[in-house]
């Protein structure tokens, strides 16, 4: 992806994180809001997509928090589907840490050859992805690693439930 697409794809990216600040949380703006949106669109560059398809694109980093502190950001990106943030919150709360801000916007996108990112339309056009950006409390390397297994796990059981939803609706329905 060159650097004027990444760039504005970013740009696009701020004004929907912005947009998704819970009303009564702090804002997020400026520097921060830039840094967020950049690592969430560097974790969305590309995913695979498509029939038999559909893994989330996940990133863990630590980086400077405020007043020296240190903070631990993640991004999930995958297909729309119901209970995403509360499987993820589950797990997040599991490993022991605290949730300090989490944003879910869900944006149509636009992807090329390979599953790479190439447009973030307004309005209907694209498919819509689900994009959860969430700051906690540092973890050390093995709890990264620990959690970004158990968030691929808990997202591998919501694609399954979702899936097999329709099959349960009818076999209730058949047995009714």
């Amino acid at each position: 992806m060159s650097q004027g697409k990444t760039g504005s794809l970013t740009a696009a990216l701020s004004r929907r994180l912005a947009a998704a600040v819970l009303p009564g949380d702090a804002p997020l703006a400026g520097p921060a809001l830039s840094a967020a949106a950049r690592f969430v669109c560097e974790t969305a560059a590309q995913r695979d997509v498509g029939p038999g398809a559909g893994a989330p694109a996940i990133a863990i980093e630590t980086v400077p928090g405020p007043v020296g502190e240190r903070l631990m950001r993640i991004a999930v990106v995958g297909d729309d589907m119901p209970f995403i943030v509360d499987s993820l919150a589950a797990v997040i709360a599991a490993e022991g840490l605290a949730i300090d801000r989490l944003l879910h916007p869900v944006i149509p996108v636009e992807r090329g050859a390979h599953g790479l990112l190439t447009a973030l339309p307004r309005g209907a056009g694209g498919t819509r992805e689900s994009f959860v950006y969430i700051e906690t409390t540092r973890a050390d390397a093995r709890s990264r690693v620990r959690l970004r297994a158990a968030l691929e796990a808990a997202l591998a059981d919501v694609r399954a439930a979702v899936t097999d939803w329709p099959k349960l609706r009818s076999a209730l329905a058949g047995d009714a």
